[in-house]
């Protein structure tokens, strides 16, 4: 009798002929353990080219969001390995160090629709609405956003950023559409 194929993550049998499972870079995950990984997993957005790259970062994939494909060439290449910071016994944030020669505008957390308390979040649904429009434009290297998940259902870890020699166009290109980086680090906090 052939060896089972265990899932990676939480180690029960896999039924390659009959069962749904996924194929990452480090062998097999389960469906549920597949569909948990997508849910927590970090989002790098690159504005650039005349494009909108959207990646999806978990622990055992880096693909691009269009077609699933592995795109850890291109993540590696502007982001560090992930990790979990733990803020307390179950509290905390995934995070993705800056590549050298990469550059944070801004950082710190979004949430859900801004209330009376977190009005001044609602730069950043300004944001994405201009980028929407325009990032496709973005100078240089481009724009980026990193989107990462918290322990707290209702925030999420943000960091804008850019290549270390693009940041004087990309400033001037985010003040000329309205978004001084001053306003977006207020928007982060």
């Amino acid at each position: 009798m052939a060896d089972e194929i265990r899932c990676i993550e939480c180690g029960e049998a896999v039924d390659i002929d009959h069962g749904d499972y996924e194929w990452t870079e480090d062998g097999i995950l389960c469906w549920d353990c597949y569909e948990a990984e997508c849910e927590r997993a970090s989002t790098l957005i690159r504005y650039s080219q005349g494009e909108k790259g959207v990646f999806r970062i978990s622990k055992h994939f880096i693909r691009d969001d269009e077609y699933g494909e592995d795109a850890s060439g291109i993540v590696q290449e502007i982001l560090q390995t992930r990790r979990w910071v733990s803020t307390g016994s179950w509290r905390g944030y995934y995070q993705c160090d800056l590549q050298a020669g990469y550059v944070a505008l801004s950082e710190g957390w979004g949430t859900a629709w801004p209330d009376e308390t977190t009005r001044r979040k609602l730069t950043l649904f300004e944001l994405e609405d201009f980028l929407d429009k325009e990032g496709a434009h973005a100078p240089g290297d481009g724009l980026y956003l990193l989107l990462e998940p918290t322990s707290n259902l209702f925030s999420t870890a943000m960091t804008i950023f850019c290549a270390e020699r693009d940041k004087e166009d990309i400033c001037k290109w985010l003040r000329d559409g309205g978004f001084d980086v001053s306003v977006l680090e207020e928007a982060l906090t």
